[in-house]
């Protein structure tokens, strides 16, 4: 590979590495982009969930207090209006299941143990709530809450998409654009090579090149001139030696 990239022409070197340059730059800004989006959706996930959670919890006070299981199952049945939600369940003090919820109806969610602990957290595929209900700071029982990461696949899924457009668009764009700004650079470099293989080929030591700018090309073409000189007055020298 890197013997290859040497036998590569100046201006094809120049276009790759500005090319390489900007999609190494926008793939780093993308992973960081893609990363903070995912992270800033599962801090909203949580927190809305959370909220949702504390919601169903205070709803069910008055079931758990008069042991009302039907009122407890139709305030569950109301997370169908939540598509995220997968499973939900609320349990008493002592650990018992009072309600529950299931999105699929074949209830293939295993419900976790009970655990007076709250918690919020991600687990496998999905989005686990558990907030404790209390009423008076006596503990009623808590609820626990099951949540799909659709959302986050979504967005994921379409910022991929978009950060893939962007960084094939800039490519096309940088590959233009080095195309057109790197003969700037590569021009006087080659009418060099092409000078210098005339004089190689002609034995013309006459020939110059015209400055072209004050930078180290512009100094550069000085040297060759002046070297063009120095071989220019050898070879006149050696000639009139020989004529003698």
């Amino acid at each position: 590979m890197i013997n290859k990239f040497k036998s590569l022409p100046i201006k094809y070197k120049l276009s790759l590495i500005i090319m390489l340059i900007s999609i190494s730059s926008l793939i780093t800004a993308s992973g960081f982009f893609l990363t903070f989006q995912v992270n800033t959706v599962r801090n909203q996930m949580v927190a809305s969930m959370t909220t949702l959670a504390k919601v169903v919890g205070d709803n069910s006070k008055g079931a758990l207090l008069f042991n009302v299981k039907e009122d407890a199952e139709e305030i569950l049945s109301g997370l169908r209006n939540e598509p995220s939600v997968i499973a939900a369940c609320i349990y008493t003090v002592d650990g018992q299941v009072f309600a529950s919820f299931f999105r699929d109806e074949e209830g293939i969610h295993v419900l976790p143990s009970h655990s007076h602990k709250e918690f919020s957290g991600f687990e496998a595929n999905h989005l686990t709530i558990i907030q404790a209900i209390t009423h008076k700071a006596n503990a009623l029982g808590s609820v626990f809450l099951q949540s799909d990461l659709n959302q986050i696949r979504f967005i994921l899924k379409r910022n991929i998409v978009i950060a893939i457009s962007i960084i094939l668009l800039t490519s096309i764009f940088a590959f233009l654009l080095s195309h057109f700004l790197q003969k700037g650079l590569t021009g006087p470099i080659l009418n060099l090579v092409r000078i210098t293989s005339e004089i190689s080929q002609t034995q013309n030591y006459d020939i110059r090149v015209k400055e072209w700018s004050q930078d180290e090309i512009g100094r550069l073409y000085d040297g060759f001139n002046h070297m063009l000189e120095q071989i220019q007055t050898r070879e006149n020298e050696r000639n009139v030696a020989e004529s003698k």
